[in-house]
């Protein structure tokens, strides 16, 4: 047998196994330290109280020790296992040839030096049990906790089972731990942390709770389980990052550095007052439910980021730029909503490429720099209200829509409060429906709010493009824009109507001769994107309808 003593000298008895354990069992509710030996038919006992021959069939307190299946994956024969069934205190447990540590339901195992295989041994712990209800607990303490190969997994039947580290660990790149339950304590992981379901019913989330992770590596949404980063600091360094074939959700946690990313259909969440600071989007559904603060100069998001109509706001302090070429949602699908609260410091820029796209507020000063759309909501128009400057570079472009089933000839628009207007750019406009009622009637597409003289619009778009639904013709030359101090206008003319009179009337055909000489896309008529004879046909044809398109 093997005998471990209180003062840690190794004796050998009788037969060799992989296995030096030394363990605490427990008495009147609390754990005290005693000798314990491995006895030839398989149990350790306490040495001050069993001898060889008194081993007992069923003794209190007890570790057993019995062979074991393989595990699928190894090659490495049996893997002897030690069941713990109560609450055990353990020193060390060393596997050289694989050990499987398996602590049943209703119990708890605390260790004080780690659990780890040495060499190329193979450590296995099982924390609860995949066919009997209730939760188990394993709890470390040790910065040397799993090194090597370990596989570390939270059963998911009846009650949470749970895993905690009491000081810093470190998890070496060769451990896995998943399952469902809860994860706590202070974590270096270079290895892999993911949420797994093992049971067809019982708990479908690992919640990784009130934890600080450094992530060197990966943590994971998998199969059939949820994963949930609840009151916890995640810090992402070098290849660190977080991917989901499910669902993710930061709940009050703060996120920094690395990337989030999906495969299939895996979606993140954010819930309660999270952060993110320096991270990258690659890929990712991120519905914002809840109140997410956004840190750092960058935003990169090559997914979509939708921020909910009621309950979902960012919060800006500082000037941050959306990078990436993702979409970032707001609004729209049954009211306004708030992309930013209000911050006298934040500011955004839309960087080239990235798209923002709703129906709401904005609570801080704009760049656009890519593409903003406002949108609506069926036969509401859509609004942005700026609470700042809004600034539009020449990569910019504004993208508004005009149907015919808005109310009272107002369509998509920006509004500035009580700011100015930088305009440079591509303003687009798309129709939808019959929009007769509209032509000839000024329509706001940009407006400020004014309450002093010098908040006013300056500079123009360099390009007006008109489009007939989502992808059609080019209708750019029946639109009319007219800049103001407080608002930009558009305003739809027939395509006979060649004075931009409003009245289809003979003059307008001298208009279009002059028009004509001139190449001016006035005269293009049948609005092919090229002013020649065919266009005289064209207009005689719309002349005749009175105000044909």
């Amino acid at each position: 047998m093997i005998c471990v003593s209180q003062n840690g000298v190794i004796a050998r008895r009788g037969i060799p196994v992989g296995l030096l354990v030394a363990i605490a069992g427990a008495a009147s509710g609390q754990l005290e330290t005693r000798d314990w030996l491995l006895s030839e038919s398989g149990f350790w006992s306490d040495a001050s109280r069993w001898s060889d021959a008194d081993v007992p069939d069923s003794p209190s307190e007890i570790v057993r020790l019995s062979p074991a299946p393989q595990r699928s994956g190894t090659e490495q024969g049996d893997i002897p296992t030690v069941s713990v069934d109560g609450a055990y205190e353990v020193y060390r447990v060393v596997g050289d040839g694989g050990v499987r540590v398996r602590i049943d339901p209703g119990s708890t195992l605390n260790t004080l030096t780690g659990l780890y295989g040495e060499d190329d041994g193979t450590l296995a712990v099982d924390i609860g049990s995949t066919d009997l209800d209730g939760g188990a607990a394993l709890n470390v303490t040790g910065a040397r906790a799993f090194t090597r190969s370990a596989l570390i997994r939270l059963a998911d039947l009846g009650e949470a089972s749970s895993l905690g580290f009491d000081s810093y660990t470190v998890l070496d790149e060769a451990t896995t731990i998943e399952g469902a339950g809860m994860i706590t304590g202070e974590i270096s992981n270079h290895g892999r942390i993911a949420s797994k379901r093992f049971a067809p019913t019982g708990v479908v989330e690992l919640t990784i709770d009130s934890a600080d992770i450094v992530n060197w590596n990966e943590i994971r949404a998998g199969s059939g389980a949820y994963l949930v980063f609840d009151q916890s600091a995640i810090d992402q360094r070098t290849d660190g990052r977080i991917t989901s074939i499910s669902r993710v959700t930061f709940r009050d946690s703060s996120l920094l550095g690395g990337t989030i990313d999906r495969s299939g259909r895996g979606s993140f969440t954010i819930e309660g007052q999270s952060s993110f600071e320096d991270v990258h989007i690659d890929n990712v559904v991120l519905n914002v439910d809840g109140e997410l603060a956004l840190l750092g100069n960058e935003f990169r998001n090559d997914g979509f980021v939708y921020v909910d109509d009621e309950t979902g706001v960012l919060t800006i302090d500082d000037e941050i730029a959306f990078v990436g070429e993702g979409r970032m949602s707001f609004g729209g699908s049954a009211a306004p909503a708030s992309l930013a609260h209000y911050s006298p410091g934040g500011k955004i820029r839309n960087g080239v490429g990235h798209t923002i796209t709703g129906w709401g507020d904005i609570g801080v000063p704009l760049t656009n720099d890519g593409i903003l759309e406002v949108s609506g909501n069926f036969n509401t128009a859509g609004f942005i209200e700026i609470q700042g400057a809004f600034e539009q570079e020449p990569t910019g472009l504004l993208e508004l829509v005009i149907d015919e089933d808005m109310s009272d000839l107002i369509a998509d628009r920006i509004i500035i409060n009580r700011n100015t207007a930088h305009l440079a750019g591509t303003l687009r406009v798309r129709l939808y429906g019959n929009i007769e009622r509209f032509v000839g009637k000024p329509i706001p597409a940009v407006r400020i709010l004014q309450n002093s003289p010098s908040q006013t619009i300056n500079g123009e778009f360099d390009t007006i493009e008109l489009f007939r639904n989502s992808a059609g013709q080019n209708l750019s030359p029946i639109l009319g824009v007219e800049y103001l101090p407080d608002r930009v206008n558009l305003t739809l003319y027939c395509i006979a109507d060649v004075n931009r009179d409003g009245v289809v009337s003979p003059s307008d055909f001298s208009a279009w001769v002059s028009a004509y000489n001139e190449q001016s896309s006035l005269a293009d008529a049948n609005l092919d994107g090229v002013v020649n004879t065919f266009d005289f046909n064209a207009w005689v044809s719309t002349f005749n309808s009175g105000c044909g398109r």
